[in-house]
């Protein structure tokens, strides 16, 4: 069968990125599998190749497949359903397949809305190539398990699959069907980078986090898999950056050692990325040591908040000391530091997000990242804010998530022009400061991308200064102040 898969163009315009890319791994390992099952695969970035619907769809009626796979991710997921609906327009007759993390947690919504005909629930691979099977011999889809679909009107559900527990049986990603790395927006050392994941699920509870994909069981490659993979890259697609996207990738620290040996002892140099982050309180000064000798030379941190309690409630289980000492080993080895924060979580009231400028600027990472909260459906912190704060109307309407749109929640003493302001307040305390601006000018010459530089500029101005002018903060603060007397006092943290 000839198949295309889609990656959708999420970009808010063609000047503006609004988050770092690089080729996506999931639709890659799809990909693999599907080819190397018999069946003759077109990728389409449409991101990268900066595709409007237009020219998405003519390249696609020029490969003429017999299916179309789009993947979803759930920070965009509202471009890839009208990107489905599109399709199913003008090209009704061939079947559409989803997958991915939104995909597998609104499969009703994709059926029901008529925007595609299958859904790959959970990990994807095996699944997708069985659907092919069982659809190129007419076989009933029944029996091929993680999937969903209509059948004579209704939405049909198969048992689950079992999470993939051998992940060395899976093939290296075929990164000659995408388009090369300079074609993405990432802040890269390297100039040729490409993602691997050497392990797969988290064993922690973190209320923002789904588990709907990989679970809450961490399964291992081999550290002889992991390096041979790297070895791989170099030598096929000339990699000299590896971008490590674990959910966990320290959980076991002997491991994270054992692969940096492994790497040390390569015959080739590799610069090593951690921009999905890593536990700070398993981030020891020995491990630390071995991943800036094998080339770590840019590591993230989830923070999330600077109140103790708050990090406590999210299920995080962190010490806020072991970001300050994990920061501090960082430093030490003139590592990149960066850290995740996320303003308006649950229980949080004006106290807590005061606490979390302070911790900010105490830490005073190389580049920190403010995010305004985001309850993603499948995610305990959805089903709490279903029951005991209020999702407001522009929840459902944008799904571009990683945008500067307002905030999408409200809870007790925890109004969404207070989440709005908190989020450009910080922003601005952080980054407009002369150290930081010097640091930064000094940290910005490793990076290569032009590009992703001049965005990221932009970026950082338009976090700063959206909705600052004189009358509109002074209306924001009344806005402010009338809300919270509405609501009653503050929330306490309980």
């Amino acid at each position: 069968m000839r198949v295309a898969l889609i990656f959708p163009n999420y970009l808010d315009t063609f000047f503006m990125v609004s988050a770092s890319a690089h080729p996506p791994l999931g639709l890659a390992m799809i990909a693999t599998m599907v080819q190397e099952a018999g069946h003759e695969v077109m990728v389409i970035d449409a991101t990268a190749e900066r595709l409007n619907t237009h020219r998405l769809l003519e390249k696609i009626e020029k490969f003429s497949p017999d299916i179309i796979g789009i993947t979803t991710m759930v920070s965009f997921a509202r471009r890839a359903v009208v990107t489905g609906k599109w399709i199913k327009a003008r090209l009704n007759d061939i079947p559409v397949i989803y997958g991915g993390p939104w995909a597998t947690v609104e499969f009703k919504e994709i059926l029901s809305s008529g925007a595609g005909d299958y859904v790959a629930i959970g990990e994807g691979e095996h699944t997708v190539v069985e659907l092919l099977s069982c659809l190129k011999r007419g076989e009933s889809l029944h029996e091929v398990k993680g999937l969903a679909f209509l059948h004579e009107g209704e939405i049909i559900t198969t048992p689950p699959r079992p999470y993939c527990e051998n992940l060395d049986a899976l093939p290296f990603p075929n990164w000659s069907l995408f388009p090369k790395p300079r074609h993405y927006f990432f802040d890269s050392k390297g100039t040729t980078f490409y993602p691997i994941m050497t392990s797969r699920g988290c064993p922690l509870g973190c209320i923002h986090c789904t588990k709907k994909i990989h679970g809450y069981k961490i399964r291992y490659k081999s550290v002889e898999r992991v390096i041979a993979e790297i070895a791989f890259l170099h030598g096929r697609f000339h990699a000299d950056e590896i971008i490590i996207a674990d959910d966990n990738f320290n959980h076991d620290i002997d491991r994270a050692e054992e692969i940096c040996d492994g790497i040390m002892k390569l015959d080739f140099k590799i610069h090593l990325r951690f921009s999905n982050g890593i536990r700070a309180d398993k981030l020891t000064p020995r491990l630390a040591w071995k991943l800036k000798q094998a080339g770590a030379y840019d590591i993230a941190l989830g923070i999330e908040s600077g109140n103790q309690q708050i990090v406590y409630k999210i299920g995080k289980n962190l010490d806020l000391d072991t970001v300050r000492r994990a920061t501090s080993i960082l430093k030490k080895l003139n590592i990149i530091s960066r850290g995740f924060f996320m303003i308006g979580l649950p229980h949080e009231n004006i106290h807590t997000l005061v606490d979390t400028k302070r911790f900010a600027l105490e830490l005073d990472l190389d580049i920190a990242h403010f995010y305004k909260v985001i309850p993603f459906t499948g995610t305990r912190m959805h089903d709490i804010i279903r029951k005991k704060g209020t999702l407001l109307d522009n929840f459902n309407a944008g799904k571009n998530y990683y945008s500067l749109n307002d905030a999408v929640f409200e809870f007790e003493g925890l109004p969404k022009e207070l989440v709005e302001l908190a989020r450009e307040d910080i922003h601005r305390s952080f980054y407009f400061r002369w150290s930081k601006i010097i640091g930064l000018l000094g940290k910005l010459r490793l990076f290569k991308n032009f590009r992703w530089l001049l965005n990221a500029l932009f970026r950082v101005i338009l976090n700063a200064f959206k909705g600052t002018g004189t009358d509109s903060s002074k209306g924001t603060r009344e806005s402010i102040l009338t809300r919270l007397r509405e609501m009653g006092k503050k929330a306490p943290i309980t």
